[in-house]
């Protein structure tokens, strides 16, 4: 089996979606944006669909490559890393 692109294109084209929406949420000032409880939710959901689609996209990739099943979501991610673990020889150097 290999990695659907149609599930993968649209999977990228959701978080291109959200980053964006970031992106322009960050251009608003700070004490507008700390003082406007709609604007906070709007951050708070866009990022935490953002990192829900990063997810998705790693699922789509372990199962379709075959990979080992993660333990859990920091075997997904390693965010001091940058690195994407999708099993253990795929691993750089000191990362357990």
């Amino acid at each position: 089996m290999m990695v659907d692109r149609t599930t993968f294109d649209t999977l990228l084209g959701l978080l291109n979606e959200y980053v964006g929406e970031l992106r322009r949420l960050a251009t608003v000032p700070p004490h507008q944006l700390l003082t406007d409880p709609d604007k906070i939710a709007s951050v708070k959901y866009h990022f935490v669909v953002a990192i829900e689609c990063c997810l998705d996209l790693a699922g789509h990739v372990i199962a379709a490559e075959k990979y080992r099943s993660p333990a859990g979501v920091c075997c997904v991610l390693r965010p001091t890393t940058g690195v994407v673990c999708f099993a253990a020889k795929h691993q750089p150097p000191g990362v357990a």
